[in-house]
Formats: C-alpha cells, sequence, structure tokens
C-alpha cells in the first residue's frame, strides 16, 4: 500500500505528474492497482468544487472518505488535488495563469479566472523545515 499526495498551485502540472507517475507504476508492476483520486474521478467540477469555502469544505471531506475506501495493500493511491503537503509541483504562478489559459482555449477543464486567483492567493508553499511538510518531494514541471 502506499499512498501519494500531489500539492501545488492550480494548474502546476500536478494532474500530468499523476498521470506520469500512474503509467510508469502500471507498467513495473501488475500486482498492483494504481488509482488516482482526483474531482473529476468523483464527477465533480473544478470551479463548482472551490467556488466557496463550504463546497470546498465538503469537497476535501468527500476526497478523504474515497481515499479512505480506496486504500488496500494491494494499490497505490495518487490524490491529484490542491493538497498542502508531499508531492509539490513546483511552478511560477504566471506558467499557471498560462496552462491554465490554454485549457480554457481548449475547452478543457479549467478553473474561471476568480477562482483561479483565489486558489493562488491562499495556497501556502511547503517548506522542507517544517515538520508537518516531511517528507517533501518537489517537482518542476514548467523546466
Amino acid at each position: 500500500m502506499a499512498l501519494v499526495v500531489m500539492c501545488g498551485q492550480p494548474c502546476s502540472g500536478k494532474s500530468a505528474a499523476a498521470a506520469c507517475l500512474a503509467a510508469a507504476l502500471r507498467s513495473s508492476s501488475t500486482d498492483l492497482t494504481v488509482r488516482i483520486i482526483d474531482e473529476s474521478s468523483l464527477h465533480l467540477g473544478r470551479n463548482d468544487s472551490y467556488k466557496d469555502m463550504v463546497v470546498e469544505k465538503n469537497l476535501r471531506g468527500v476526497l478523504r472518505s474515497e481515499v479512505d475506501r480506496s486504500v488496500s495493500r494491494d494499490s497505490i493511491i495518487i490524490v491529484d488535488s490542491l493538497n498542502n503537503i508531499k508531492l509539490f509541483c513546483d511552478t511560477e504562478v504566471d506558467h499557471c495563469r498560462e496552462w491554465n489559459s490554454r485549457r480554457q482555449e481548449k475547452g478543457e477543464p479549467a478553473y474561471d479566472s476568480n477562482i483561479f486567483e483565489d486558489l493562488v492567493r491562499r495556497f501556502e508553499k511547503p517548506e522542507r523545515r517544517n515538520r508537518w511538510d516531511s517528507p517533501l518531494f518537489e517537482l518542476f514541471p514548467s523546466r
């Protein structure tokens, strides 16, 4: 059993990193079930899930419940959401903003501008020196 918790700004590359990690894990072992848990896997929209604090709190509860149900001896669970610890996708906000705009242009799931800016403002970058942020692994998708 393993639990990988992705974190980072919205549109920082978390979903792409989660997909790459899941593909690599699936190809390396046929004995384990690899599952990505995110808003879309729960049929929840990005904008609806973060439009206010009450809805966001409910989302976090739903994500937590799904993780609790999914974790087993034979599984690797990747939580791909706006979490605040563990596997940090360190991407400049301008890149995130650009990637979100590209998603909007392509008609892919994207954040509304006001929700995106609010999430960016509230995100606290994890610090390796803080015990609650350890262990901390960093990815740099924009480099």
